[in-house]
This record gives C-alpha cells, structure tokens and sequence, in this order.
C-alpha cells in the first residue's frame, strides 16, 4: 500500500510539472508560447508606452527560454535571470541581473516602471499572441504581443 501511494504521488508531481512548463510551448491552438517568441512590450500599468526616441537600439520587451530564463530590456538596460513559472503563477527574482547604463528620458522611467512591475506581477497569461503579467489584485501591470 505504502509503494502504491509513492507511485501515485509522483505520478501527480509529474503531472504538475508538466502542467507549469505547458504554457512555455505553443498552445495547441498555433498560439505563441512564452519559450523562444520575442515579446514586445505595448502597455505598463493600463497606459501605453511613451514617445520613444527613433534611434533606440533595443525594442522594449521580454524573451523566455524553456526553462524560465528570460532577457528583458526597457530600450536601454538589459535585465536577466531565471523566473519561477507554475501554471499561471509567476515571480521574477529579487534582485535581477541587469547592466547599469545610465538610460536618456524617457528610457530611464520606463525601465524603472518595468523593473518594478516585474517584481509586482504574480500571474502570467498567454492569450492569442498577448502576453499579459497581472498582479496579486488581478491588475495587468504589463501587456505585450508577440513579435512579428
């Protein structure tokens, strides 16, 4: 009895992390899935994004491996390391690794914003070719689509 109930507890911890990398990979449905799509960052906090300047190296956004690392970048900084995703939760680490360049308005506030926002967001959500991270409230702190 004793073997059958540790056979049948790894068979449930196997289904749950198999669960939390699903959504890494692409939905059934042809949709995006977090690993290996570009995410281009669209809102922060329900407003879009400022002006930003036209010669900006680095396009605001977020890329994930398979296994939680990510690089994001607000245009200027890199910012990088290895969320914990399951299922739908998510956390970013604390701190990030990031590059520490001074960064031009209105890249500064942005990047600031992002970081910040990062550290808020509890619940990741992968619609159609939108990426939505939604805080512990349910609020979305930051939206993006998938790069072309």
């Amino acid at each position: 009895m004793l073997i059958r109930r540790g056979v049948i507890m790894a068979v449930v911890c196997a289904g749950a992390a198999v669960a939390g990398l699903s959504m890494l990979k692409a939905n059934a449905n042809g949709a995006p899935g977090l690993a290996n799509t570009a995410w281009v960052l669209e809102e922060m906090n329900g407003a879009a994004l400022p002006e930003m300047p036209e010669d900006m190296a680095r396009t605001p956004g977020i890329q994930f491996g398979a296994d939680g690392q990510f690089s994001a970048t607000a245009g200027c900084n890199m910012m990088n390391g290895t969320a914990e995703i399951n299922g739908a939760a998510i956390s970013f680490p604390d701190p990030m690794a990031a590059t520490m360049m001074a960064c031009p308005p209105p890249l500064d506030e942005l990047e600031r914003g992002m970081g910040e926002a990062m550290a808020e967001a509890g619940e990741i959500r992968v619609e159609d070719s939108r990426m939505l991270l939604l805080n512990g409230a349910g609020a979305v702190v930051l939206a993006f689509s998938a790069a072309p």
